[in-house]
């Protein structure tokens, strides 16, 4: 697993709070003590270094992408992945909301308000959605808030799975959750990559070993990159929310203007979900984020239109 220095300090305090005799200070571990933690494990990998160098500088520069490309191209290389897109995966989280993005605009006799009807149990919902560089899509999860309910999801597909968090937004404990129910699902070869949105930062410590001892390396973003690094970001999640806003659109015409309420969501969602993840989009997305094929070019004139001739690189 590569991760950058918020992610090592989140890492660092987990362990540390697992097996501290006394409570820990707010600043632990400071920059310091992760340099001499570092020095006293020469085992890790040079990467894992310049990696954090990258996550505390600002992850929009053009040096931070060369860095990025670096790291990610040692770790398809040790894994002998470069030529393997099957193996290589992305999942993200986006949320829905049943408002929609926007005030809808409607024509009505003057002097009439345009209400909506609205539901005391309407409730936004996130999707954690998964692909690869081969096209291939994971079944969904959605988190709600509130207590599971069996009906929920009866719109979705079989293996599409709903839980909760308070938040409707995954958390380090729900990352495991997901993780093993992603693991479960993986075809039999390995190793496998899966490349994280850089919010992931506090993932826990047992996230990053059950990977690891299932040999699923976790791959985390620089921060603040999502936008042109990040498959899902980059060419799933954008007609996702088109597709969604039609038919939550369509829903409301259906009936009358009431809102739906969470039975409602996933079969609101289902079939916007299947044609944003479709296979070309899929494969654009890990194409264009520069990701498979690996092209450093191609990230540098995403952000910054510009090749990377001519600048400080050694491939």
């Amino acid at each position: 697993m590569c991760v950058g220095f918020n992610e090592l300090h989140c890492i660092i305090r987990d362990a540390a709070e697992a097996t501290a005799t006394r409570p820990l200070t707010d600043e632990f571990p400071n920059d310091k003590w992760i340099q001499r933690w570092l020095a006293r494990h020469p085992e890790l990998s040079v990467r894992q270094v310049q990696l954090l160098d990258v996550k505390r500088a600002s992850a929009s520069t053009p040096d931070a992408v060369i860095n990025y490309y670096k790291n990610l191209k040692k770790v398809l290389e040790k894994l002998d992945l470069l030529d393997k897109p099957e193996r290589i995966w992305n999942c993200d989280e986006t949320g829905i909301f049943l408002l929609g993005r926007g005030r809808e605009r409607v024509i009505c006799p003057k002097g009439l308000r345009a209400n909506v009807q609205r539901s005391d149990d309407r409730e936004n919902a996130s999707i954690m959605a998964c692909v690869s560089a081969s096209g291939e899509r994971m079944p969904p999860m959605y988190i709600f808030t509130g207590d599971r309910k069996a009906h929920w999801m009866e719109k979705e597909e079989s293996q599409a799975r709903c839980i909760t968090s308070e938040s409707s937004n995954i958390n380090g404990k729900l990352v495991l959750d997901w993780l093993k129910w992603f693991e479960s699902l993986l075809p039999p070869e390995r190793p496998q990559l899966l490349v994280l949105d850089g919010h992931f930062a506090q993932i826990q410590i047992d996230v990053v070993k059950y990977g690891a001892d299932r040999d699923v390396h976790l791959f985390i973003l620089p921060g603040n990159t999502s936008h042109f690094l990040q498959p899902l970001d980059v060419a799933v999640f954008g007609p996702f929310k088109r597709f969604f806003e039609k038919a939550l659109k369509s829903f409301l015409r259906q009936n009358g203007n009431k809102l739906p309420i969470k039975d409602d969501i996933a079969g609101i969602a289902r079939d916007p979900l299947v044609k944003a993840c479709c296979p070309d989009n899929a494969k654009n997305g890990f194409a264009k984020a520069g990701i498979f094929p690996l092209s450093l070019d191609v990230m540098m004139k995403a952000k910054f239109s510009i090749a990377a001739e001519g600048r400080r690189f050694d491939p």
